[in-house]
């Protein structure tokens, strides 16, 4: 006999029972989790699972291919109107034929019709040899440095969007945006399962004149809102939106830049070459469809309490006055992978 109030034979016996129990209940929710599984993976659609999107438009006699063909002009802002990509690539940089769960990816170009940002030189596919263009990107009085972007691809050149005489507006992921690029993602179950999400990866070169700041302070507004666009907080901002529509109002999704690859100031250009920065979409069980990278925001390009304008000082070609000068203070993107996961 045990002690206590049962005897012990009756103890063991309930303990083999409720171990039974438990584990009949853990063998059934195993099953139940493997017939799940299996019966999302097998209505997973078919179809390429990873593509390539590469920011690339041959130029001249080049006999590079890209997504994009070269533009003839400017498109007029928001995301809809932007020059459509026309190839597609896997894993292998073969071209892809069909890719059904992409409606469209798209980039803006400034000028012509493009009321936001008005200047040809601001956003725009790279020419025939801008790669060679020089800045002063240290200051008055140093060695030039290469600031161009290489042929044909596709970059921001902040001096110019903000060149005497032109217009740039702040972007918000809206209908009024100048300068983006982005993807409508087709939500037709036939073709992106309900319970897909999209990794994506951008592969891009960031630079700006200064560091970003150390005083958290410096990147919010005078209401407390986080501005990294302030003029103390970071030279170049922009954001991902992640939207059902172009025309909703949200909050943005993610921070794209900064961070910033490059950075030049009055002691040398430190450069880290491209980066690639990947998160996950969340498309799942629900009806978002557009994912827009904008240009937020830009440095305030006036030294304060002075008048020295630092673009025009720092990113200008010292022969010609020129700009086209991503690589002073602007972008240059190379790719974006999307992968179903």
């Amino acid at each position: 006999m045990g002690t206590g109030v049962f005897p012990r034979s009756s103890y063991f016996a309930g303990a083999i029972a409720l171990a039974s129990l438990f584990s009949g209940c853990l063998n059934e929710a195993s099953v139940k989790r493997d017939t799940l599984v299996n019966a999302a993976v097998s209505q997973v659609p078919g179809g390429p699972r990873f593509v390539r999107v590469k920011f690339f438009a041959p130029t001249g006699t080049s006999t590079n291919v890209g997504s994009f063909n070269l533009p003839n002009n400017g498109t007029a802002p928001g995301f809809g109107h932007g020059i459509q990509a026309v190839r597609f690539f896997d894993e292998h940089d073969q071209v892809i034929s069909s890719v059904p769960w992409l409606d469209r990816v798209e980039v803006s170009i400034s000028g012509g019709p493009n009321t936001s940002a008005t200047n040809s030189n601001c956003f725009r596919f790279s020419g025939l040899g801008e790669q060679a263009r020089q800045c002063l990107a240290n200051g008055v009085g140093t060695t030039p440095e290469k600031c161009g972007a290489p042929d044909g691809f596709l970059r921001l050149s902040e001096s110019d969007c903000s060149a005497s005489g032109s217009t740039i507006t702040q972007g918000n992921g809206s209908d009024t945006d100048g300068v983006y690029f982005g993807v409508k993602f087709n939500r037709d179950p036939s073709v992106l399962a309900a319970h897909e999400n999209i990794q994506v990866g951008i592969t891009y070169t960031a630079s700006a004149l200064r560091p970003s700041s150390t005083d958290p302070s410096n990147c919010f507004d005078s209401g407390g809102t986080f501005t990294p666009g302030n003029p103390d907080c970071s030279d170049l901002a922009w954001h991902v939106y992640l939207k059902d529509s172009t025309s909703s109002v949200v909050n943005p999704f993610k921070l794209f830049i900064p961070p910033v690859n490059n950075m030049a100031d009055s002691t040398k250009v430190r450069r880290s070459g491209a980066s690639t920065q990947m998160f996950v979409v969340p498309l799942a069980y629900n009806s978002l469809q557009y994912l827009i990278f904008s240009r937020t925001n830009a440095m305030d390009h006036t030294v304060p309490g002075t008048s020295t304008n630092l673009l025009s000082e720092r990113c200008n070609d010292p022969s010609s006055g020129a700009a086209n000068s991503p690589g002073c203070l602007g972008l240059v993107l190379v790719d974006m992978t999307l992968s179903r996961i």
